[in-house]
């Protein structure tokens, strides 16, 4: 599934693009917390992402093209593109479950699937997304991704 669009041409352009990747996650991720954003922080917000994304594609691996995807389909999920947003969620799932990343990655996968399918108002395929994800909550070992995930599904509750 390499997606790669350019190889970076010296270690340093490497490592540039991982920084910014890194750092357009995190703004990313700032933006996303913000409970009451303006037209230009969406607007940011999805520069941002796609950003991140893009860095990735050059210099990740699976899992971090699976997590930028993950990304861009919350993002756009938050500013009312759901049927973008799918096709960035199936990728995200479908990168997770190919290439193994283990249960945390699937079960992110389908906790983002849950939010397109309640965006487009799906109520049944949002509940069995949330099923899924839940059900493999018992079998990722780390804490810290256990809470991450069951946060992330509790806030789709409320």
């Amino acid at each position: 599934m390499g997606e790669s669009v350019a190889e970076p041409e010296s270690s340093d352009d490497a490592e540039v693009h991982r920084a910014m990747a890194a750092q357009l996650f995190n703004h990313t991720w700032s933006l996303l917390d913000e409970l009451h954003r303006t037209p230009a922080q969406d607007r940011e917000m999805l520069g941002a992402a796609f950003g991140s994304y893009y860095h990735w594609t050059v210099v990740g691996g699976e899992k971090n093209r699976a997590i930028a995807d993950w990304q861009v389909a919350r993002v756009l999920v938050a500013v009312g593109q759901p049927d973008l947003a799918q096709q960035f969620a199936d990728q995200a799932l479908r990168r997770a479950v190919d290439d193994n990343l283990g249960p945390f990655l699937v079960a992110c996968g389908h906790e983002v699937l849950a939010r397109v399918a309640g965006a487009k108002g799906d109520e049944e395929a949002r509940d069995n997304h949330v099923a899924r994800a839940q059900d493999l909550l018992s079998v990722i070992e780390d804490e810290d991704e256990r809470e991450i995930l069951q946060a992330d599904l509790d806030a789709m509750r409320s």
